[in-house]
């Protein structure tokens, strides 16, 4: 097949390069903007059945309009020592104008303390520092949230010179937290790019072999941008912001990658036959399965990843699947078809020629060959320990430590949690079926049993709208077609969480609260942003323990079927593990040191795991598809000497731009995907210069002849033991 796939790429030269193009053009003209398809909203991502979803239909059911998932919070902030309430006229005209006509749409209630002065002391903090304005938000989708956000702001541009106004809430740290992925997405582009031609210089010495390697990846980059924007479009799947931005390191990293492992193959051919042709057919063939293996283990890592429950990764996976079947297909037709018009022309203004063995990887390669249980030995000495530190790492679920501190959504978050106490911010809202007879009696037992939870700050109710005990007056009666049902037995009650409501102490703090209704008849939902974060991370345990066997299960397979062993793919996947380990070992450890924090937001590890293994796999594939060729030739121990002679500088070329391209991330304000940028980066490259090119090596030599069992490897030697040792490795 992969004989056909060169003959057709030489013979088609030209229609491949006009069709790719052609393909690129079209498809980028015609489809949708991926950032517009795009979301970061966690609920997006959590399984139907979850409770956080699911009890949403409860509450919707027994108070219609009142599952207001999305909320806008005005926090005005008067100064330190001054008296918010000398600003409540201003206050009541914001809050006029909202429910007014001439307010953006997408605005479902008001509640202020200048609407409601009975209720003032629930908007206003008890040092009379800041008070709130809280704005439920029908608008659904980004743009119009945005929209909204825009028209409030602007409105707020009025504001007194001595009054600073913020505006935050789960919609506005969204739409923040959108504005920053995108921002993200777009610097790293451009930083990929320049460091992709900066290395691919470095690598070739040529202005002209950068190009061909820019130009594939670019072309396939765009076709699969545009496809993965269509299915979106389609709700074939959702795409995250995050996916959006994996999808281009994923494929400048790889696909690069594979263009250099066939711009190297071409090079050689082409310094031994002078033909541009003839080499462009035997480096697709020498070269392809090699690639194509090395796909198919990161497309393998990749799809395990639809089989997670959460959303953020079951449809990142297809997305980076489709980026990896393109970036693929034009490696193997695009890059050689290039490679057979340019002929010497790419490497100009130098020429092809054989490639030369540093001295460095032939100290290496000799140490590791002659010595390779010392070898093995201090390796593990010095990343075990890491490792073990980073089994101790704790997640983070806090959107607002993702963004920077001197973001409005964050800055107006931070003064609720110093004068109001955070969970002021984002309540949870608990419907319970307590049936019609004795309704008032239950509701006001079931406030004191939730007010008695460790962790809850206040309840609001029927029984004390307020949050606390009050005389009860009209108002506070009407305020009361908000928390009961009477022709449904059912009750809302708003809980205020004491501690930010994205913490772990405020997830469990709900899981407490869930608990305890287990024993109040009757159907009941708890919803809201830390119910939400609580689902997530009960999820993301459940995904973790399936992804990993199954990506561990799809790795081996592959290596099986590549290398007809059992034993060599066993201990590969050992190294992969370890590091795994070190890798998360050393993030937690640089996170704190340049970011403040030891935890690791939820999803990179998850993450983590999957790049280092399906990426970082690609090497062990190229070392050890080399190996078993130059063991055939010079048997065991010289055999794996050569192959680290002649694969080291391809692997740390391919390894240093992939971890580049990860690199780029780190730009970002997402603190997540810094995170990932760095871990990535620093997984591979401890693969590319220590797993793969040193100890993976010492534990083929090792194992020795069992390294291949049960397939073995025919040893064509010319000397007079080579009968012996083509028995004994077999």
């Amino acid at each position: 097949m992969f004989q056909f796939i060169g003959r057709a790429a030489d013979q088609y030269r030209i229609p491949l390069l006009i069709g790719w193009i052609t393909a690129a053009i079209l498809i980028t003209a015609l489809a949708p903007n991926l950032d517009d398809i795009a979301t970061n909203d966690s609920s997006d991502f959590l399984p139907d059945d979850s409770p956080s979803i699911a009890g949403r239909a409860l509450v919707e059911e027994h108070f219609p309009g009142q599952v207001q998932a999305n909320t806008i919070t005005l926090v005005f902030d008067a100064g330190d020592g001054s008296d918010i309430t000398q600003q409540m006229p201003y206050i009541g005209e914001v809050s006029q104008w909202l429910l007014s006509e001439a307010a953006p749409e997408g605005i479902a209630g008001v509640q202020s303390p200048a609407l409601n002065p009975e209720a003032a002391s629930a908007f206003i903090a008890p040092d009379g520092q800041i008070g709130l304005v809280v704005i439920g938000v029908t608008a659904t989708d980004d743009v119009t949230q945005q929209a909204l956000l825009d028209g409030i702001e602007e409105k707020l541009d009025e504001a007194p010179a001595n009054l600073k106004v913020y505006a935050t809430g789960s919609t506005a740290i969204f739409a923040d937290y959108n504005t920053a992925i995108t921002e993200t997405v777009d610097r790293t582009l451009i930083v990929t790019v320049v460091l992709v031609i900066i290395l691919l210089l470095a690598i070739y010495r040529s202005p002209i072999s950068p190009l061909i390697p820019l130009t594939v990846v670019t072309l396939a980059y765009l076709i699969a941008r545009g496809i993965v924007a269509w299915l979106g479009q389609a709700e074939v799947f959702n795409v995250s912001g995050t996916a959006s931005m994996l999808l281009i390191v994923v494929m400048y990293g790889a696909g690069t990658d594979y263009c250099l492992f066939l711009i190297n193959r071409f090079r050689d051919e082409l310094a031994q036959r002078g033909s541009p042709r003839q080499s462009v057919r035997f480096a697709v063939k020498n070269v392809s399965e090699v690639i194509s293996s090395s796909a198919g283990t990161v497309m393998a890592g990749f799809l395990a990843m639809a089989t997670a429950q959460l959303g953020l990764f079951n449809t990142t996976g297809p997305t980076l699947v489709i980026g990896v079947v393109v970036g693929l297909l034009a490696g193997l037709t695009l890059t050689p078809a290039m490679l057979g018009l340019l002929g010497q022309r790419a490497f100009w203004p130098g020429k092809a020629r054989q490639r030369q063995t540093g001295a460095l990887y032939r100290r290496t390669s000799q140490l590791v060959s002659t010595r390779p249980l010392l070898t093995i030995g201090v390796i593990v000495l010095i990343m075990s320990p890491f490792a073990l530190y980073g089994s101790g790492q704790q997640a983070s679920y806090d959107t607002l430590a993702d963004l920077p501190e001197d973001i409005a959504s964050v800055e107006g978050f931070r003064l609720m949690e110093e004068h109001l106490g955070a969970g002021n911010l984002q309540p949870l809202t608990i419907v319970t079926e307590l049936g019609t007879e004795n309704l008032t009696a239950e509701v006001e037992q079931v406030t004191q049993m939730l007010q008695a939870v460790d962790g809850v700050a206040a309840v609001r109710s029927a029984s004390q709208p307020l949050g606390f005990p009050q005389e009860m007056n009209d108002t506070l009666a009407a305020m009361s077609a908000m928390y009961l049902n009477p022709e449904t037995g059912a009750a809302r009650f708003e809980v205020v969480l004491e501690d930010n409501p994205y913490s772990l102490d405020a997830m469990a703090a709900t899981q407490r609260i869930r608990d305890q209704l287990n024993d109040v008849p009757g159907q009941d939902a708890v919803v809201g942003s830390t119910a939400i974060q609580t689902d997530l991370r009960d999820t993301l345990a459940e995904d973790m323990r399936r992804t990993i066997t199954l990506v561990l299960v799809g790795i081996f397979i592959v290596l099986l079927l590549m290398l007809r062993s059992v034993v060599a793919p066993m201990y590969l996947i050992g190294t992969i593990l370890l590091s795994y380990g070190t890798t998360l070992g050393i993030t937690r450890l640089v996170s704190d040191v340049l970011w403040g924090t030891d935890q690791l937001t939820w999803w990179v590890p998850f993450f983590m795991f999957v790049f280092l293994v399906a990426l970082g796999i690609d090497y062990s594939i190229f070392l050890f598809g080399r190996i078993k060729e130059e063991v055939s030739r010079h048997g065991i121990q010289e055999g794996i000497h050569h192959a680290v002679e002649a694969t080291g500088s391809v692997i740390t070329s391919a390894g240093i731009i992939v971890a580049g391209t990860f690199g780029a991330m780190m730009g970002g304000e997402i603190l997540g995907l810094a995170q990932i940028g760095f871990a990535v980066s620093v997984g591979i490259l401890i693969d590319t210069f220590v797993v793969r090119t040193i100890l993976d090596p010492a534990l083929a030599t090792f194992f020795g002849r069992w390294t291949w069992w049960p397939g073995g490897v025919r040893i064509r030697l010319e000397h007079p033991g080579a009968a012996l040792e083509a028995t004994s490795a077999d």
